[in-house]
């Protein structure tokens, strides 16, 4: 499924997924229920206000008599004063719905993020998750709890109404009921438009919301291009579509209420007209048809609320397209092995064996084809050669975050696919290039190795790794904040810390992933240092930039689109005088001759 181009519903209405929509709602269906009852009571006392009004013109005024009063002044305030008390329950349990459901929903939605493979990642930019996590979320709590209140509220208001008119008077009850086709005809009408219309408004917001966290991320880029104009102008593109979009959209809208206003206007004239005849021919009261008025008004407003939430239901209904394809995306990987406590204990040995492997990213374009490897528990190994060859498409597979298209990976003789997931994943340690911290201390960032490490246990693995040797140096040392994705830090601190992270958790099988490719000589010599010690009595893999770092590890595998073209360790390949040696003496040649351009830029003493 191509995530990026949302997953179409051809329906102008889609009742299967409004049914998705109340099943989210179903953990909330106790407040829902008492929200329905309050409404009802609500609406209930709404069509009676007017009849108590009648009362007062009927028998009170126009006869000037005012015998009555006190018990007609009572009722009238004790009709109010639980009307103010349905008001206040009303919107006090609309909002905990609302609240609920967004709750729920972002858990639920979050937690299938979480369980989703690196390729969803690949193909979804982050803009179009993001949209769905805030603004379409937001939207179908709100539309859920306030159309719960305007749908139970004008339903039971018309069916009163209209009990109550009939009653009244059927002849001016007619002339209302001859309304309501013309009403719902303009209702389907704009509904129709509407939905087209927020649909686009939707998808628009997904691609600005993309726009920003790009520019954001992409700043430093974008000023040394001087990127700054063409990149405003690409958005202004985006933005004037977005915007011509939604005025489009609150223009229909705009239109709609009018228009029933309009034809409650009519009726209320016609009522007028009609009642007015019947009070002179004394068919009925002044205070029926005063009554009558009122009911003209409290008839088209709820007819107009329901029509109004038809209407914003066809905006929701774009906003959860949106949050259901999310919810219904399967993870093309998939652990079908349960995680008991059993696999908890049980510890990895590190033997892994790649048979007969293939993979590739599309179709046609093979990474692998009938690869084998075998590593044996406790061995280090580090993969070099021109980027584009594997390396870190291999390091992918065999960490699980992809899966062979054939052939098998297997770790301590059991094909990974027998395995549980989370086991594979907790038994490992991954260091990238630049690797991510996440806001807060480094004390905090130390211990997401270990959740349950205590203080000392974070300061010793910091220890171990050199890296308490700049922590002490900041302002405050372990709870110093490290910023947005470790900003306030140099990549050599960062690497450290990661590092640090990883010794806490005690991994089996060690994954690093071009460490030194983006840190100073000096910090290099750190960061080996630690890489040293945490790959001591564990099974590692290393994907090398800098070949200096690797001429201690068990085996070099030199690849080559996508096969072992040369392997042995470091003194064996250098002694074959082959690609490795080739490739080892280019960069050692272009050190050096960094090292002298270096010194000869500093001042003399």
């Amino acid at each position: 499924m191509d995530t990026y181009k949302e997953k179409e519903f051809d329906k102008k209405f889609d009742y299967r997924l409004w049914v998705a929509i109340l099943k989210q709602a179903l953990p909330h269906r106790k407040l829902i229920f008492i929200l329905t009852a309050v409404m009802v009571v609500n609406a209930l006392i709404d069509a009676i206000l007017p009849l108590i009004t009648r009362y007062g013109i009927d028998k009170m005024i126009i006869p000037r008599t005012y015998d009555n009063l006190v018990p007609f002044i009572a009722i009238y305030i004790g009709a109010i004063l639980v009307q103010f008390v349905m008001v206040f329950l009303l919107i006090d349990l609309a909002g905990r719905v609302e609240t609920g459901m967004n709750y729920d929903l972002r858990r639920n939605c979050y937690r299938k993020l979480q369980s989703m493979s690196f390729s969803y990642y690949d193909r979804t930019p982050t803009g179009w998750i993001v949209a769905r996590l805030t603004s379409d979320i937001s939207r179908l709590g709100d539309i859920v709890a306030w159309g719960i209140v305007d749908l139970v509220w004008g339903l039971a208001m018309i069916a009163f109404v209209l009990s109550v008119i009939f009653v009244l008077s059927w002849q001016l009850a007619l002339i209302l009921v001859a309304m309501l086709p013309l009403i719902g005809f303009i209702s389907v009408k704009f509904q129709i438009r509407l939905f087209k219309s927020y649909r686009q408004v939707r998808r628009l917001n997904s691609m600005i919301t993309n726009s920003f966290g790009e520019g954001i991320h992409g700043a430093k880029t974008t000023k040394t291009l001087v990127r700054e104009e063409a990149n405003l102008a690409e958005f202004m593109e985006t933005n004037h579509k977005m915007y011509r979009s939604s005025v489009k959209a609150a223009v229909t809208s705009a239109l709609f209420m009018p228009l029933i206003l309009l034809i409650s206007s009519i009726g209320t004239a016609l009522v007028l007209t009609r009642g007015g005849s019947l009070v002179i021919a004394g068919v009925i009261g002044f205070g029926t048809l005063v009554a009558f008025i009122n009911y003209t008004m409290h008839l088209f407003e709820p007819i107009s609320n329901v029509a109004r939430l038809f209407a914003e239901m066809q905006n929701a209904q774009a906003a959860a397209e949106r949050v259901f394809s999310l919810l219904e995306l399967e993870p093309e990987i998939i652990s079908t092995v349960p995680f008991t406590d059993e696999w908890k204990a049980r510890k990895m040995n590190g033997a892994i064996s790649i048979r007969n492997l293939d993979f590739a990213y599309k179709e046609g374009r093979d990474v692998f084809r009938n690869f084998n490897l075998e590593i044996a528990p406790g061995e280090s190994i580090a993969l070099v050669g021109e980027t584009g060859t594997g390396k870190t498409t291999l390091v992918n597979l065999i960490c699980r975050f992809y899966e062979p298209v054939s052939g098998s990976i297997l770790i301590d003789g059991i094909d990974y696919r027998e395995l549980p997931l989370p086991w594979i994943h907790s038994q490992l340690g991954y260091v990238q290039q630049v690797p991510h911290l996440f806001q807060g201390s480094i004390r905090e960032n130390i211990r997401y190795g270990r959740l349950d490490a205590t203080n000392e246990e974070v300061e010793e693995a910091a220890r171990l790794v050199r890296a308490d040797e700049f922590i002490q140096n900041l302002p405050e040392t372990y709870d110093y904040k490290v910023g947005e994705a470790g900003n306030l830090l140099s990549t050599g601190q960062k690497q450290l810390i990661a590092f640090a992270r990883v010794v806490l958790a005690n991994p089996r099988l060690l994954i690093l992933d071009e460490a030194t490719a983006s840190i100073d000589t000096e910090t290099e010599q750190l960061v080996q240092d630690a890489m040293h010690k945490v790959l001591s009595g564990r099974t590692g893999i290393i994907v090398a930039h800098r070949l200096s770092t690797i001429r201690s590890v068990d085996r070099i595998l030199l690849l080559h689109h996508g096969e072992i073209v040369e392997m042995g360790n470091h003194h064996d390949l250098m002694k074959r005088q082959g690609r490795y040696h080739q490739l080892y003496m280019n960069q050692f040649m272009k050190e050096i001759t960094e090292q002298e351009l270096a010194e000869g830029l500093r001042p003399c003493s």
